[in-house]
């Protein structure tokens, strides 16, 4: 059954994915209107700053444009998380993230959608895939995708992941604190410190590295491990 709804989502929905988007998926998607570093109002560029890094990371190691990631969640509301997912799966089985995307946006869970016929020989690929097969929550899921772009694009292990609190970073902190830490060669226990101790915030961190929360975004684009 599961196989049937996936070939018959894929003909009805590949090409008109943008149309599935409701409005309330529309509502996830907005503008920053705070990017640069503001000393009277500290924290007002740090939602900017971890989108951009973020999306840049993907960018990098997901073979997809920044750009492309910015339109498909301007014009068709889709979630940063559910996103990434996709750009995932789509990377380990060369199929395109939209069909993902319309499955997920219709009901279909991640995990059902790597039991579909289609996939089944794509699911024991790699630990991430396992994971989601194995009904991982969304935020194990996207740390696990955060640890492996991380090293694919700085040489960061798992190790060096594995001593942040999930409960205390979340998977955009996680690369933020890591790709500062490379960028601006700042020890990493001193980037904790900064930024937990000290209550400094990510935009102010790399103001005082002398990066606007752009260039970090563009850096992270060019400079590789």
């Amino acid at each position: 059954m599961k196989s049937i709804l996936f070939l018959i989502l894929y003909s009805l929905l590949c090409f008109n994915f943008i149309n599935t988007a409701t409005a309330e998926q529309a509502n996830r998607c907005h503008c920053f209107r705070n990017r640069e570093f503001n000393p009277s109002n500290r924290f007002s560029a740090d939602e900017y700053l971890l989108a951009t890094s973020f999306n840049s990371l993907v960018a990098a190691t997901l073979d997809v444009s920044k750009k492309e990631i910015i339109m498909q969640m301007m014009k068709g509301g889709v979630a940063p998380s559910d996103m990434v997912i996709a750009l995932y799966i789509s990377k380990q089985s060369g199929l395109t993230p939209d069909i993902f995307l319309a499955i997920h946006d219709n009901g279909g869970t991640w995990q059902e959608i790597l039991h579909t016929q289609t996939l089944k020989d794509k699911q024991n690929k790699t630990p991430i895939l396992k994971s989601i097969t194995n009904g991982a929550e969304t935020a194990t899921i996207l740390r696990k995708i955060t640890e492996w772009m991380l090293e694919k694009r700085f040489a960061i292990t798992a190790e060096d992941v594995s001593r942040l609190d999930p409960n205390e970073f979340s998977y955009k902190e996680t690369a933020l604190l890591f790709i500062l830490h490379k960028l601006t060669d700042t020890p990493v226990d001193l980037l904790i410190d900064l930024t937990r101790k000290q209550h400094m915030s990510w935009s102010e961190i790399a103001h005082n590295g002398g990066m606007t929360p752009a260039e970090v975004g563009k850096n992270v684009l060019q400079k590789r491990a």
